[in-house]
């Protein structure tokens, strides 16, 4: 009769000690929930100071236009861009940055490319509106040496990009019309959004081209187009095709 009593004291004096940590933390869960909710709303600003944004990354320049790609080793590249200038962020799996000394930042500069407009030297250097995926070369099988392929709209450069085992880069850039083989320079991707997709180690592009200024003196489109290339070497890529669609409904 003892020992049952002293086990019933012993379950119910358990029972208490749950119901006991299980009530303090709900305590300090909601007491937290309350503190963040009155910190953190819709009107939250980013800026020095706040108690809602407090792990901001500066880089000192304003970028644009960043863009994400995950490698199969882990690494995480993105890509920002600032007329000739574009910083890459890595991280590695593990947290430290990608490059040397575990920095996480790259700065490189570009020299861009030119072309002739009525006796005029134009040089084009710039990144906007992009699309970012990790490209292989047509003899990698494997897929084991990936490269970074940046397509951009507007007036723009494409660039490709290759990261060695310590984080050096070696890059090729196009003139965004010379890539996909359109000769009229006028005609760049007209779209903000845009696709780039994968299949075999052949890449697709479908994008909109400009066409020209209506009547009210508002830039159009009429037409979408499909290209398809593969690249056969770090500073060659081999177009395949572009086709150009009539009606896309200046949409």
């Amino acid at each position: 009769m003892k020992e049952s009593f002293k086990n019933a004291c012993a379950y119910y004096k358990i029972q208490f000690t749950k119901r006991k940590y299980f009530f303090l933390f709900t305590l300090i869960f909601f007491s937290r929930f309350l503190m963040l909710k009155g910190q953190c709303n819709s009107e939250s600003k980013i800026e020095d100071g706040s108690n809602c944004f407090n792990q901001i990354i500066r880089f000192g320049v304003y970028y644009r236009a960043g863009q994400f790609t995950i490698r199969k080793d882990g690494v995480l590249l993105i890509e920002y861009s600032s007329g000739n200038k574009r910083m890459f962020y890595g991280l590695k799996p593990n947290g430290r940055g990608y490059f040397s000394n575990d920095n996480t930042n790259k700065e490189i500069t570009i020299e861009g490319n030119s072309y002739y407009d009525n006796g005029n030297q134009i040089n084009i250097k710039e990144r906007y509106e992009s699309k970012n995926r990790l490209i292989y070369l047509s003899d990698d099988s494997p897929q084991e040496n990936p490269y970074i392929l940046s397509v951009s709209s507007f007036k723009s450069v494409t660039e490709l990009h290759h990261f060695d085992n310590e984080g050096n880069n070696s890059h090729k850039t196009w003139l965004t019309t010379d890539f996909f083989g359109i000769n009229d320079k006028t005609r760049i991707l007209f779209s903000y959004q845009f696709s780039l997709m994968e299949y075999d180690k052949k890449y697709y592009a479908a994008y909109i081209q400009y066409y020209g200024k209506g009547s009210d003196g508002k830039d159009y489109s009429k037409t979408y187009t499909l290209s398809k290339f593969q690249f056969t070497s770090s500073d060659n890529r081999d177009l395949k095709k572009t086709i150009e669609f009539n009606e896309n409904y200046d949409n």
